[in-house]
């Protein structure tokens, strides 16, 4: 609930040949990332969660796109907003990826499947490796102190970075003395920059780059996250156009990689010129449905981009967002970047999933999945009850109980754990239209 947290749990119950299934989605509202409040994103979410009582999960062979289209239609019956005008991934993205979530969440419960499964993972549990660690980059004395002292993460160290060029280079060469420039230690140093540079700032940086000779020694590559401003689609093609350019082996490892503009397919068009040179950040409470990230990464590809992808914002995401970028991860060809990061909701988190992510005892940068279908996890009831002080259900009668204190025996209907484990039920290929899923809330 917005009052205990930015979080709000959507809980979807459908039915399949009369057996009940439950799916579980988050909505994790940032007004800095999406536009979206806690409030209101909570009241866009009871809007939704009554529209989608009764209505009909027609199936085909993308069970994304299915989803997708569901959101769609209820986007058009409640908000008048028509797909063509590209807003249903822009009007609340964050409320919209909770309900695809938790539909997915349920479809896959249905078919006794993971939701990887469900969107085509070769592995359905893992494991996805972690190689991305964040880092605070002011003060590169703490990097070099701690990587001297055994603390060697494979992969990416990423970290923010102010206006400072010179600071920027002096954590760069921290690193690559203590890495001893080996690449099998580390492979980069990502820069998280949001827009606040100008291509003075890559000139200056560049140029010491080049006038560095433990950089010049090292293997070490360079991501220059979000430089410019993502209107600023002159002075990327120009950066991009120098680096690919220029002849120093060093400095041609630097990489560019972009997330604002590349949300939709639409806005992946408007930056064609820059997708065979850049590396992307998917944040999918930006996009607002998994089906939204796969066509706009498919776009991409058809106009050349063959880079890396970076599963962004993992830090602000509890288990279950956790569990859907993990789930995401295996379904890419090549292995993203991913950090992994839980954020800690203290000193009173809003609720506990289990089973977690697990993390390999032999190497603790590999995750797994839970097993089990759908995202393989539970709401932990305990602490839905230490923690639920508004409940409200809507189903075919509209609402039926609203309460502002804990009623012990709607969390013992809503949150029974034994909803969540449902013997196998799969439609034949002939089942006709009555038979389609069939959608109720409760939250």
């Amino acid at each position: 609930m917005p009052d205990h947290g930015y979080s709000t749990i959507v809980r979807i119950c459908a039915t399949r040949d009369g057996v009940r299934h439950v799916g579980l989605g988050e909505i994790r509202a940032l007004n800095s990332l999406t536009g979206e409040t806690p409030d209101k994103a909570y009241e866009i979410a009871q809007q939704l969660g009554r529209a989608l009582v009764g209505l009909r999960l027609e199936e085909d062979d993308n069970p994304a796109r299915a989803t997708h289209a569901l959101m769609d239609g209820v986007l058009r019956s409640e908000f008048g907003i028509a797909p063509e005008t590209l807003l249903p991934e822009r009007f609340y993205p964050a409320v919209r990826l909770g309900f695809d979530a938790a539909l997915l969440d349920a479809l896959a419960r249905s078919r006794d499947e993971s939701v990887a499964s469900l969107l085509g993972a070769g592995q359905t549990t893992g494991p996805v490796q972690r190689n991305v660690h964040s880092r605070k980059f002011s003060k590169p004395s703490k990097i070099l102190n701690s990587m001297m002292h055994g603390d060697h993460p494979t992969g990416w160290l990423r970290g923010r970075v102010d206006r400072s060029v010179k600071k920027s280079v002096s954590v760069l060469k921290a690193i690559a003395l203590a890495s001893g420039g080996d690449s099998d230690i580390l492979e980069g140093v990502c820069y998280v920059i949001n827009g606040g540079w100008t291509p003075k700032h890559v000139d200056v940086l560049t140029t010491q780059m080049s006038e560095s000779a433990p950089l010049r020694q090292s293997s070490l590559k360079v991501l220059l996250e979000q430089p410019f401003p993502a209107y600023a689609t002159g002075w990327y093609q120009d950066l991009l156009n120098r680096i690919a350019a220029l002849d120093d082996p060093f400095l041609g490892r630097v990489r560019v990689m972009i997330e604002d503009g590349v949300r939709t397919a639409a806005g992946i068009e408007r930056s064609a010129a820059l997708m065979p040179h850049v590396d992307i950040k998917i944040v999918p409470q930006t996009h607002g449905s998994l089906f939204a990230i796969r066509e706009a990464l498919d776009r991409a590809r058809a106009l050349g981009f063959d880079g890396r992808i970076y599963l962004g914002n993992a830090g602000m995401n509890t288990e279950l967002n956790s569990l859907l970028l993990a789930s995401l991860a295996l379904t890419m060809t090549q292995p993203p970047l991913f950090s992994a990061d839980r954020k800690s909701e203290e000193p009173r988190p809003i609720r506990q999933f289990h089973p977690q992510l697990t993390t390999d005892p032999a190497d603790r940068h590999r995750l797994f999945l839970p097993k089990g279908a759908g995202w393989g996890s539970e709401l932990c009831r305990s602490s839905l009850e230490k923690r639920l002080r508004n409940c409200i259900r809507f189903s075919c009668n509209g609402i039926e109980t609203k309460t502002t204190r804990l009623k012990a025996q709607l969390i013992a209907e809503a949150f029974d754990d034994s909803t969540l484990e449902i013997a196998h039920t799969r439609e034949a290929a002939t089942t006709d239209k009555d038979d389609n899923t069939t959608f109720t809330h409760e939250a």
